[in-house]
């Protein structure tokens, strides 16, 4: 499955992406974000839970961040 990434730091969400043998796709930032170190994961896509057989391995993920 696709890793739950919400509520993890940009940093964060590398490493369970690289674990899951993923990669990160575009960064969205919403709004305007003074701290993106700290910025954690609001969305994502593909949704998490979405299963690995229909996600090819090395698949981008895009990212949305916020304050």
């Amino acid at each position: 499955e696709i890793p739950i990434l919400t509520g993890l730091t940009l940093e964060e969400a590398k490493i369970f992406l690289a674990e899951s043998a993923l990669s990160l796709g575009t960064v969205h930032y919403l709004g305007t974000v003074g701290d993106t170190t700290t910025a954690l994961v609001v969305r994502q896509r593909p949704m998490p839970g979405s299963n690995l057989s229909s996600v090819r391995a090395l698949e981008f993920v895009d990212l949305w961040l916020a304050d």
